[in-house]
């Protein structure tokens, strides 16, 4: 995720929508035509904590991790496409 916000593909924003449904959203949008940038004006999106595309949502992330295998964003924080290949959603 640190990687993906420094190089801008994605950035954090709080929504109600489940991160399931904004890659879906995304994937019928671009398919059907749709800049990721319309794509995001459907996703009823907020201002974290952090601006969107702060690399601490990762730092965070990772002093959250412990020993855990996995990690995930604290509700209602999502991923959200913003610079992306056509190929990598299809």
């Amino acid at each position: 995720m640190g990687r993906n916000l420094s190089l801008g593909v994605i950035e954090i924003w709080k929504t109600p929508l489940s991160q399931v449904e904004i890659v879906r959203r995304t994937r019928e949008g671009v398919a059907s035509g749709k800049t990721l940038s319309q794509v995001q004006k459907t996703l009823r999106l907020e201002k974290g904590h952090y601006d969107p595309g702060s690399v601490e949502y990762a730092n965070d992330l990772i002093a959250s991790i412990g020993s855990s295998p996995r990690a995930y964003l604290d509700e209602p924080l999502k991923a959200v496409f913003v610079k992306l290949k056509r190929w990598q959603i299809e």
